[in-house]
């Protein structure tokens, strides 16, 4: 039986998805965990009460602007991390095309190599049935038809 050629090819595409595969999976944490950030924030800014004296309102004001500053910081790296997520999908996605290109090969060979090895147990079977017919037909006697 053959090596496959592209073996070492093979190691390296499945290498490259495997690390594609978990880029991926951190860039989806980090997004979950962005959009969790900016939710959390738009509901502490939705949760701000109406003020009740001058004092309050002053801080009520001042709460919803620094809120509203960090949602829109948060909602940015949300938005970052969804296109930095969709980028690592894309590499994962391409990374898994090259190795399935490769895995087909390898396949193919397996099978090209299933075949040549089933060819030469047929050969070695029709050489052998040739041989009992050329020495008389009958295995275990002669040519003569005695005993051997």
């Amino acid at each position: 039986m053959s090596v496959f050629g592209l073996g070492g090819l093979l190691r390296v595409r499945t290498f490259r998805e495997e690390a594609a595969a978990a880029e991926l999976g951190q860039a989806e944490r980090r997004r979950r965990e962005r959009r969790a950030a900016a939710d959390d924030t738009l509901q502490r800014l939705a949760a701000t009460g109406e003020p009740v004296d001058q004092v309050l309102f002053h801080a009520t004001i001042a709460s919803r602007l620094a809120l509203s500053s960090l949602l829109a910081e948060r909602s940015a790296e949300a938005a970052e991390a969804d296109r930095a997520a969709d980028e690592r999908r894309e590499a994962w996605s391409a990374a898994r095309r090259d190795l399935r290109a490769v895995e087909r090969l390898a396949e193919h060979h397996e099978e090209r190599e299933r075949l040549a090895e089933g060819r030469a147990e047929q050969h070695v079977l029709d050489e052998a049935a040739a041989r009992r017919r050329t020495d008389g037909g009958v295995p275990g006697r002669d040519d003569e038809g005695t005993e051997a």
